[in-house]
Order: structure tokens, then sequence, then C-alpha cells
């Protein structure tokens, strides 16, 4: 069984690692693919494949079609462009290329990327949410913080749409600006600095301004098939711990909520769902919804250090395979896991090329 992974984040170099120690010897040969040859993927995949460069839509696309054909892919797992290939599924198909997809259709994943519309979509099934309002306006950036109780409360700010935690900030008037600047603080934001950038919001981007959740966030990586949860590993991102670990647990009022969304959505393959607790009055805690993630996490390397190589059981299900949850090793709780960056030899020195083109300029270090 050949199976391509097209260009995506970094958590796709861990997941062909992780594929390749939980398979039988053949069971999978992994061809990856890639803007630049400098990539570590180039250490873990069977096959890499360069990708053509400056290409987008139509001339993408028939790159793709035509490396399925040359090197007979079987299955192709999606990493990046996903709107382009739900567009032209069928073209995949036609020429025996299953697909494996997070959800049905593009209007649902433009639903899923968008967490206003997300929460909208979840709001009826009786899942929390923090406070949130919309904004575009310096107007309705102002009129949303009246709403959320702003400065009594904490109140939290990030696009509408974006990976990871691009453009999450935390509203801070206690630190100046040049405070921050020379801590290197980059999450907090002033009121006022953000007036200033949404004054020059030509883009138009619409944010959302949330209630701050300061309890234990949780990252839930979630193994689905059409919409029903066969099992999941939670990582719990405990405020105490500040970053340095994370630890894999059962929670089970946060697999329930995951088991609703995945029906909601019909989502399928490996994808991830955000949580976070807010603290009640009582010392309780609720778990509220983040986010879904059509994809792997990033942080998919470490909940497979539960036992549970997920990417696998993906490939699995994607296959065909009839996977129960009794059929799956049980995940290790409890365990405290962390990541560390290792370092990595991507050639011996004997190529001649240097592929500058696509390296992203250094940063502007001393």
């Amino acid at each position: 069984m050949r199976v391509l992974f097209n260009q995506g984040l970094s958590n796709v170099h861990h997941a062909i690692a992780l594929i390749h120690q939980a398979m039988r010897p053949g069971e999978f040969h992994l061809v990856a693919s890639y803007g630049t040859r400098h990539t570590p993927l180039r250490t873990v995949a069977d096959t890499f494949l360069p990708e053509p460069r400056t290409a987008n839509g139509d001339v993408y696309l028939d790159w793709l079609l035509t490396c399925c054909q040359q090197q007979g892919i079987d299955l192709f797992w999606p990493q990046s462009r996903l709107p382009l290939i739900f567009a032209h599924r069928q073209r995949f198909v036609a020429k025996g290329v299953q697909v494996l997809l997070p959800c049905p259709n593009a209007d649902i994943l433009a639903i899923i990327d968008d967490k206003r519309r997300a929460a909208e979509r979840l709001s009826p099934l009786g899942i929390a949410f923090p406070q949130w309002r919309s904004f575009r306006t310096v107007r309705e950036f102002d009129a949303a913080l009246a709403e959320l109780g702003y400065p009594q409360r904490s109140v939290c700010i990030k696009p509408a749409q974006g990976l990871y935690a691009q453009g999450f900030r935390i509203l801070d008037e206690k630190r100046s600006p040049f405070e921050r600047f020379m801590s290197n603080e980059i999450w907090r934001i002033h009121p006022d600095e953000l007036r200033g950038l949404l004054a020059n919001n030509h883009r138009d981007l619409e944010f959302l301004a949330m209630e701050y959740l300061s309890g234990d966030e949780r990252s839930i990586d979630c193994l689905v098939s059409n919409g029903q949860l066969v099992c999941s590993v939670t990582r719990c991102k405990p405020r105490a711990a500040a970053g340095r670990f994370e630890v894999i647990e059962d929670h089970p009022v946060g697999q329930q909520m995951a088991a609703r969304i995945c029906q909601a959505f019909q989502l399928n393959g490996l994808i991830n769902i955000q949580t976070c607790d807010r603290r009640l009055p009582d010392a309780g805690q609720q778990t509220c919804f983040l986010e879904v993630n059509a994809r792997m996490s990033g942080g998919i390397n470490m909940s497979c250090l539960s036992g549970l190589a997920l990417p696998y059981w993906a490939l699995r299900l994607a296959i065909g395979d009839a996977i129960r949850p009794p059929d799956l090793p049980r995940p290790r709780n409890g365990l405290r896991v962390t990541t560390t960056h290792q370092a990595l030899a991507l050639d011996d020195g004997s190529d001649a090329w240097l592929d500058l083109e696509n390296i992203e300029p250094p940063s502007a270090k001393p």
C-alpha cells in the first residue's frame, strides 16, 4: 500500500516516523513531498519528491495527479490545500486513488476553519464556550470589551481564522509596550496598540474577543471514522507546568465533548480538538470548547507516547480495516510528556546543489 503525504506542517515528519515504528514490515510505503529538498522528511519517507515551485491551482493539481500515477499511489492523505483537493476529489478517485479527507465536503471544512461559525454550529448541542464577540473595527472592538466586562474580567483576542496561536493576544494594560519588547513578551497587547492596528486593518479581518479562561488547556487527538469517535488521547497542559510538560490523562468530559463534535461535523481520520477550563466561583471547573483542527495536532508525537500510534491506525481505518476500540492498544494515562529539539543531518554533504529559492530567510538575530 503506497501512501502520499503532500507538503504540510512539521507534524508530518513525526507521523511518518510513528507509522514506520508501528507498521508490519512492508505494510506501507510512505511517499512525502515538500517545496524544498532541505527538509527532515527526506530522512523518514520511503520516497521523497520535491514539489514544483510556485505551483498554484491547476498546475499543482496536475502535478499531484501525475505524481500519484507515476508513484503508484493507493492512498493520498492531504496535508495542505484541502479546498483544492475537495474540489477535485473525483479526479483522484477516477485514477484509483483513495483520498483521506477530514470531513465530507469543503463547506463543512470552511465552517471548521472559522472559529465563530464553528461555535455557532455547535452551540445547540449544549457544549460550553468561552463568552465571545466578533469584531473588525475599533468601534466593534470597544463594544465587545464593554459587553465582556473588560477590564474587570480578563479578555483575549484571536483571529476568527488562523493556524496555531497566530494572532492570539491577552489584553494587558499593566506593562508598557517597551517592557514587553525588552522581555520578548509576545502574547500580550495593550488595547490601544490593538486599536491602532485595527485602524489600519485593510484586509478586513474578523477577530474574536473572548473571555480569557485561566484553567487547564487540553488537546484531544481523535481517531474518527465517518463521524464516529473510535478512540482519543488527551494531553492536559497544566497552567502550573508553565509549558514545561503536558500530561496524558483520561478526561471523560472532554472525550464526550469530542465525540459530539466529531458527529456534528462528520469528521474523519485524525483530527484535533482544543478545550480549556473555566474556573468557577465554587472552585470547580467547566470544560469549554475552543476549536477544531481538521488535521493532526502539532503535538501528535507526544500523544503517541501513550502507546497508541494514531497516524498508523488512521491509515488502517482509511484502507477499510474494521478497527474497533477493543482492537486498539489502551493509552497509558498519567504520563508527563514533553518535546526537545533534536539535531539532524539532512544529507552527507555530497550533493552539489543548494536549493536556496524555497528556503525562508534567516531571522535577524545578532
